[in-house]
C-alpha cells in the first residue's frame, strides 16, 4: 500500500506544482492549454457542468457537447472495476477507448467550427508555446535588422 501512495505522490505532486505554476504564469490550471496554447478536448467541462446545474442546458451543450457523457464514463469504469478488480475487463478497455475516441472527435469538430474566436475554443496566448514563440520571433527580428 506505501508504493502505492508513493508511487501516486511521485505522479501528482509535479503535476500540482505544474498546475499551480501554469495558473500564475498563463492562467489556466488546464495542462494542454497552458503548456500549447490551444483548447483540449475537455476544455469547457467545467463551464458545461455549472451551467447544467444552474438549469441552463442549451449553454452546457454549447460549452462541451459532451458534459453528460462524464458521469456515464465514470459509473461504467466503476461498475467494470467492481466486478473485476485483479485485471480490467476487455469490454471495459474497449468501451474507453471508444469514449476518448468519440471525445477527440467532438474536439475535431469544435476546432474546425469555434477555434479561434468562440469560447471555450479560444488560443491562450500567455502559455508556454506562444512565449516560446514570441522569443523566437523577438530574435529573428533582431538578427534580420
Amino acid at each position: 500500500m506505501k508504493a502505492k501512495v508513493r508511487g501516486a505522490a511521485v505522479f501528482a505532486v509535479p503535476l500540482l506544482v505544474f498546475m499551480l505554476a501554469s495558473q500564475w504564469l498563463t492562467g489556466t490550471i488546464c495542462v494542454f492549454s497552458a503548456a500549447f496554447g490551444i483548447p483540449c478536448p475537455g476544455c469547457g467541462l467545467t463551464r458545461a457542468w455549472v451551467l447544467a446545474l444552474r438549469g441552463q442546458w442549451a449553454e452546457a451543450f454549447f460549452f462541451h457537447p459532451l458534459f453528460w457523457y462524464i458521469p456515464v464514463i465514470a459509473l461504467v469504469w466503476g461498475l467494470g472495476w467492481l466486478r473485476n478488480r485483479r485485471q480490467t475487463p476487455r469490454w471495459l478497455g474497449v468501451f474507453l477507448k471508444a469514449s476518448f475516441a468519440l471525445f477527440v472527435a467532438v474536439f475535431a469538430l469544435r476546432m474546425a467550427l469555434y477555434f479561434p474566436r468562440t469560447a471555450p475554443m479560444v488560443p491562450n496566448r500567455d502559455s508556454f508555446a506562444w512565449r516560446i514563440g514570441r522569443g523566437i520571433w523577438w530574435v529573428v527580428r533582431m538578427i534580420l535588422r
